[in-house]
């Protein structure tokens, strides 16, 4: 209908007549009355109509699924995914079966799945943001290797097989209290690292002074034990 109004095309002829009036012109002859003619919207004007309704329904849904992203929802069935994961890894031995074995691979691949799933939602619903994150680079590092390792073979890839076990370390993204405690550690890592230069720092000095005090006390000698539990020394 706006279109319509838009379009409207209107044809001066005169000047407009009061109501129940004839328009006239200077030399007093009548004057038709303006036409009116509604013309048809542009094609133009209907696609960048269209293409603005399926811009606000993609963003619309893209906030939705932002929303569902940081929902509490999604990180409880993440957290549970995560403790199932941490259960089936535990159970994975030298010494189980083979139909054991089997379960555990095909569990293995759905919980691969699923953690791929999640990834791939996170990106879409953040895009660029989803990197600013460092849980999330070490998500994508896991699923990545996971993937690496479940169609290949070999005693290498074998051995990063052992890297699944940080999925464990996911559901610590998902708790609060405990995402701020490892932030934590992780922020007083430079200070550690001063407390770790003296601890060395001592320990270099009393091995130097160990070696000054006893170099050549135990050289060329050997204790042999006794039956009464004291030691011979043999020269």
């Amino acid at each position: 209908a706006l279109l319509a109004i838009q379009n409207i095309k209107v044809e001066p002829a005169g000047c407009t007549p009061a109501a129940g009036q004839e328009a006239m012109d200077g030399d007093g002859n009548t004057v038709p009355p303006p036409v009116v003619s509604f013309m048809e919207p542009k094609e133009a004007d209907l696609d960048k109509t269209s293409q603005t309704q399926q811009s606000s329904r993609l963003r619309a849904a893209h906030g939705l699924l932002q929303t569902f992203c940081q929902s509490r929802i999604f990180d409880m069935f993440i957290l549970m995914l995560t403790l199932a994961n941490a259960v089936t890894l535990a159970m994975d031995s030298p010494g189980k079966s083979i139909q054991l074995g089997e379960v555990l691979e095909v569990f293995e691949l759905i919980f691969l799945v699923l953690f791929t799933l999640e990834a791939a939602l996170k990106l879409m619903a953040f895009h660029v943001h989803y990197f600013k994150d460092g849980w999330n680079w070490m998500d994508l590092i896991i699923v990545i290797l996971g993937w690496a390792t479940s169609f290949t073979s070999g005693a290498n890839l074998s051995a990063l097989r052992a890297f699944r076990i940080f999925r464990v370390i996911k559901g610590v993204a998902k708790v609060g209290g405990l995402r701020t405690l490892v932030a934590s550690l992780l922020s007083s890592v430079p200070q550690l690292a001063h407390v770790g230069i003296v601890l060395a720092f001592n320990i270099t000095i009393f091995s130097v002074v160990g070696v000054q005090l006893f170099k050549g006390v135990c050289n060329r000698r050997c204790y042999t034990p006794m039956a009464d539990g004291y030691w011979r020394l043999d020269e």
